[in-house]
C-alpha cells in the first residue's frame, strides 16, 4: 500500500463555483430507490426548461438509503426545487461543497482504547484522530484477535482529495505509516476531475 500524505487544516467554504451535492437521506433503501427517480426526474425537467441553470455533470446517484444530487455551479438556490422534491418525500436533506463518503479504518494494537491511544500513536495520528472523531458521522472500536481497528465513516465536505491528502481540524502535514486504509465511496471532487481527464482523452484521441 502506497503511503498517504496527510495534510490537517480547518474547513473552509468555496465562494466561487464548485461541486455543490444535496443528500437526501430516507428511512429505508426502497424509499430512496423512489427519491432517486423522481430527483433525476426532476432535475431533468429543470435543466431543460431553465436556459439560466449553470449545472455542469449533473447526476443523481444512490448509495444505500442516500440519494445524493451533484451538478458543478455558482448558484447554489439553483436546487431549491429539488431539495423540496427530498424534503416533501420525508427524507433528511443536507447540502455540501465537494460532498464525500469514506470508510477510514486504521489498525492499532490490540487492545487499544479511545483513552490509550494518544500514548500508542505518534502526535500527529493522536492529533488526526480526534478530528476525524469530531467531524464523523460514527466511529468505533472494532477488537480482533490480533489487533484493534478503528473504524470511521465520515459524510460531509470534502476532506481527501485525489493528491491523497486529508484536509480537517487544525494546520499539520506528516507522512503516516501503512496502517491508515481510506475507501472513497462518493467524491463529487473526484467525480470532476475524472470526467476531465475522460475529455482529455477524447480530445487527444482526435
Amino acid at each position: 500500500m502506497k503511503p498517504y500524505l496527510f495534510v490537517v487544516v480547518s474547513f473552509r467554504p468555496s465562494s466561487h463555483s464548485s461541486d455543490y451535492s444535496l443528500i437526501g437521506e430516507c428511512a429505508t433503501v426502497e424509499d430512496a430507490k423512489k427519491l432517486k427517480a423522481k430527483v433525476a426526474k426532476l432535475s431533468k425537467a429543470i435543466a431543460k426548461k431553465d436556459i439560466e441553470i449553470d449545472w455542469e455533470l449533473p447526476e443523481t446517484r444512490r448509495i444505500g438509503n442516500r440519494v445524493i444530487f451533484t451538478a458543478h455551479t455558482d448558484d447554489e438556490c439553483s436546487v431549491d426545487e429539488l431539495k423540496a422534491l427530498m424534503k416533501t418525500e420525508g427524507s433528511n436533506v443536507e447540502g455540501y461543497n465537494y460532498y464525500q463518503e469514506l470508510k477510514i479504518t486504521i489498525t492499532t494494537p490490540k487492545g487499544a482504547t479511545y483513552d490509550t491511544l494518544p500514548l500508542l500513536l505518534s502526535p500527529q495520528e493522536a492529533t488526526l484522530l480526534k478530528a476525524l472523531r469530531q467531524h464523523s458521522k460514527t466511529s468505533e472500536l472494532h477488537q480482533t484477535a490480533k489487533n484493534t481497528l478503528i473504524r470511521f465513516e465520515y459524510r460531509g465536505p470534502g476532506i481527501y482529495h485525489y493528491v491523497k491528502r486529508i484536509f480537517v481540524g487544525i494546520v499539520d502535514k506528516y507522512s503516516p505509516p501503512a496502517n491508515w486504509k481510506v475507501q472513497v465511496r462518493y467524491s463529487a471532487d473526484k467525480r470532476w476531475w475524472e470526467e476531465q481527464k475522460s475529455q482529455n482523452k477524447k480530445r487527444q484521441s482526435k
